[in-house]
């Protein structure tokens, strides 16, 4: 869990995929739009096919389910140990209105790519042999569209996935709720982790 992120001013990050929409870059609006609104760890948004958010049409789903790198691990280790099969539990992911507009149009600003592909590619080299991107270029995108945009320059993609995990939790005024919606925002076993992990003080944690 990477508690050293900060919190990003989320009308900065409005800025920066507005302008990327009107200059239709795809690829740098899909990038951020990914580390905002999924709430998943990079390890997981850096691989993810089209067919996941977008219905045979190109229309973007309400929700979906993946299975993430994390538990597969865990599930992994655990049957292991055990000496038995192992069984994922899926995660269910709700899309916001917002991402699912920025979805479609980055697959049809892309020219309606196989439905199959990834939806994030290398400009140049073989491709990852997982598919998709690493986070280390991941990261190395997003840091400069960071400078260009007046982001924090340490940036990596677990800004994007605090501040949008917080910006939940101060949208509610029962904030029992928000911590809850922040949770299964980021699919965190406890509140307490998600209390840590979005910053919150000893009084607000208190409350």
């Amino acid at each position: 869990m990477n508690h050293k992120a900060k919190i990003l001013e989320w009308e900065t990050i409005g800025r920066a995929l507005a302008g990327l929409q009107e200059k239709e870059r795809w690829d740098d609006l899909l990038l951020i739009a990914a580390a905002c609104f999924t709430g998943c760890r990079p390890g997981d948004w850096t691989k993810f096919t089209w067919n996941i958010f977008l219905d045979a049409n190109g229309k973007a789903k309400k929700e979906t389910m993946i299975v993430e790198k994390k538990q597969l691990n865990m599930a992994k280790s655990r049957a292991e140990k055990n000496g038995a099969k192992f069984k994922v539990k899926e995660r269910q992911l709700f899309l916001v209105p917002q991402f699912r507009s920025i979805l479609e149009l980055c697959w049809n600003g892309k020219k309606q790519p196989y439905l199959t592909t990834y939806m994030f590619r290398g400009s140049s080299g073989p491709q990852n042999t997982s598919g998709g991107i690493s986070t280390f270029t991941a990261n190395t995108r997003l840091k400069r569209l960071a400078v260009e945009f007046g982001l924090d320059s340490d940036i990596t993609n677990y800004y994007f996935r605090k501040t949008a995990a917080r910006r939940i939790y101060d949208s509610q005024e029962d904030h029992t709720t928000g911590l809850r919606m922040a949770q299964i925002f980021m699919n965190h076993t406890s509140p307490t982790s998600t209390a840590h992990y979005i910053g919150l003080t000893e009084d607000e944690a208190r409350k």
